[in-house]
C-alpha cells in the first residue's frame, strides 16, 4: 500500500482531482493515524486527512446535539490542513479549506488565510466568494462587493455567485439610504442624540 500511495502522489504534482481520501482509505484499508506515520513529511497527505476529518466533522454535527464528535474532528482538520501549510507554505487549497474548520469567531484569521489562497492562486474563484460572505457579515458591502466582482469575472457562468452579488448591491444600498436618512434627521435635530448611537 505504500508504495502504491507514493507512486500515486509523485505522479501528481499538483492536487489532482482524485477519488475523495476516504475512498483511498476503504481502497487500501489504512487507519487515518497510519497515514501520517507513513508519509510525515507529504503535504498532499496531510491535506487528504485535513479534508476526511473536515467531512466527518459535518456529518458528526448534523447528528450529535452536543457536537462533541463533532469538534474534535473539526480540531483534527485544523491540525492536519495547518501541517500541510507548514510542509508547503505555499499549498493554496489548504489555506482555502483550513477556514472552514476555524474555532469560531477568529473572524481576522479565516480572512488571512482566503486572502493567502488568492495571493497563491489568482485564479481560483472561490475564495474570493468565501471572504466575500465574511466581509458581508461584518457589513463589508464594497469589500465584498469587489470580491464578488473579481469571482464573476473568473466564473461568470456560475447563478450563485451572480446571485450573492446581486444581494450584496441591494443590501449596499439599503444602508446607503439608512445613512441618508439619519443623516437628514440629525441635520433637522442635532441636539437630539440618540440619532449619533444608532
Amino acid at each position: 500500500a505504500k508504495n502504491d500511495f507514493t507512486k500515486v502522489f509523485a505522479d501528481n504534482k499538483t492536487i489532482p482531482e482524485l477519488a475523495s481520501f476516504w475512498a483511498w482509505d476503504m481502497r487500501y484499508g489504512l487507519p487515518e493515524k497510519e497515514l501520517e506515520k507513513l508519509f510525515p513529511e507529504d503535504p498532499k497527505i496531510h491535506y487528504f486527512l485535513g479534508s476526511y476529518y473536515a467531512s466527518n466533522s459535518f456529518l458528526e454535527s448534523d447528528k450529535d446535539q452536543e457536537f462533541t464528535h463533532a469538534d474534535a474532528y473539526r480540531r483534527d482538520a485544523f491540525d492536519s490542513f495547518t501541517k500541510a501549510i507548514e510542509l508547503d507554505p505555499e499549498f493554496c487549497e489548504a489555506y482555502h479549506d483550513r477556514v472552514h474548520v476555524r474555532p469560531y469567531g477568529e473572524y481576522e484569521e479565516e480572512i488571512e488565510d482566503h486572502s493567502m489562497a488568492i495571493k497563491l492562486n489568482p485564479s481560483f474563484a472561490e475564495p474570493y466568494n468565501q471572504r466575500a460572505l465574511l466581509y458581508e457579515r461584518e457589513d463589508y458591502y464594497i469589500k465584498a462587493i469587489n470580491d464578488m466582482n473579481k469571482c464573476t469575472e473568473l466564473d461568470p457562468t456560475n447563478p450563485r455567485y451572480q446571485n450573492f452579488r446581486e444581494s450584496l448591491h441591494i443590501k449596499l444600498a439599503e444602508m446607503e439610504d439608512k445613512i441618508k436618512d439619519l443623516s437628514e434627521r440629525i441635520e433637522r435635530t442635532p441636539k437630539n442624540t440618540k440619532y449619533y448611537r444608532t
